[in-house]
């Protein structure tokens, strides 16, 4: 056996492009670490609140959201994943906009349209 240093294998070795390969590698994981920790406080599909008290809260968001909508007159049950919408409303159209919105909520299974629309 001689004492003389022994050369590295080159696969072993690292040259500019195997350092630019691993620095390359580490910006993906981080990007990656990035979004998935933006995504972390976020609700995913199921985590949302589909019971009855959860499918209310977000019908009166979504329907408090539209500007010009006038709801006093307006009652939202909601039993069973069945919706009951009741009372009176101005026009045809915020009608049909309240029943989209209505059938459009995760969780509603039915939706009984009791509106009438005042003359």
């Amino acid at each position: 056996m001689s004492d003389e240093p022994r050369a590295k294998p080159a696969c072993t070795r690292r040259g500019p492009w195997r350092e630019a390969l691993g620095m390359a590698s580490s910006l993906v994981l981080a990007g990656a670490l990035l979004a998935l920790a933006a995504c972390a406080g976020m609700p995913s599909g199921s985590d949302a609140d589909l019971s009855d008290p959860g499918i209310q809260a977000n019908l009166d968001a979504a329907l408090r959201a539209q500007k010009g909508l006038n709801l006093r007159t307006v009652t939202i049950d909601v039993h069973s994943k069945i919706v009951t919408i009741s009372g009176l409303i101005d026009t045809y159209e915020n009608r049909t906009l309240i029943r989209r919105i209505v059938r459009e909520t995760r969780g509603v299974e039915q939706v009984v349209d009791n509106l009438v629309i005042q003359e």
